[in-house]
């Protein structure tokens, strides 16, 4: 397709070639090494990091995302522009229910788990549709698999809920309208459970 740099040439090729990895990941890591943008988008809206997780590549992604090239924070979630309009890199990795990307994406580098593609899907409802289509067909993924997936997002959805619970009873506190001790019984019970959403 027009429009893709070296860098995401390289990515296309290891994504085809898995049997050899080795060359291309060497490829990759020396273009990231001279500074190739990792953010730049092709004619078909995907950055070089669309493809590495599309492909379920944990290294590649990892070089590209670690290295401090260019762009390399603002990717992470970036969303494609046309063949999946709205698709970070993580609904990339959960279409494929890539485990090891998953949990590189959600835990080293802070892929936002509730962005919403332009249908509307989050990355967990993609895992829930794969879930759903590998009870039809046998090339998709085991539910261990899944489930594994699910749990790197579901963690990090409690963490944030946890995390802006202490926030709002700590701002209660400084407001005045929740007292220390019953500030310490909030932060103990955690946060109230969350009301079902319909999609």
């Amino acid at each position: 397709a027009a429009g893709n740099t070296p860098l995401h040439l390289a990515m296309m090729r290891a994504a085809r070639r898995p049997g050899n990895a080795a060359a291309e990941e060497d490829c990759i890591a020396e273009l990231v090494g001279v500074g190739a943008a990792v953010n730049i988008f092709n004619s078909v809206g995907c950055t070089p990091v669309h493809i590495a997780a599309s492909a379920g590549d944990v290294k590649s992604l990892n070089t590209l995302l670690s290295s401090g090239s260019s762009g390399a924070a603002s990717v992470v979630n970036s969303r494609c522009t046309t063949v999946y309009p709205g698709f970070t890199p993580l609904h990339c990795a959960c279409q494929g229910a890539f485990f090891p990307v998953i949990s590189l994406l959600v835990n080293k580098h802070g892929a936002a788990i509730d962005t919403c593609d332009a249908r509307g899907r989050t990355p967990l409802s993609l895992l829930i549709h794969v879930n759903r289509m590998s009870k039809r067909e046998e090339a998709m993924p085991d539910s261990t698999v899944l489930i594994s997936c699910a749990d790197v997002i579901l963690k990090a959805m409690r963490d944030d809920a946890a995390r802006e619970w202490k926030m709002s009873v700590s701002d209660a506190v400084q407001s005045g309208a929740l007292s220390r001790h019953d500030a310490s019984a909030a932060v103990a019970a955690g946060p109230p459970a969350p009301r079902p959403c319909i999609t």
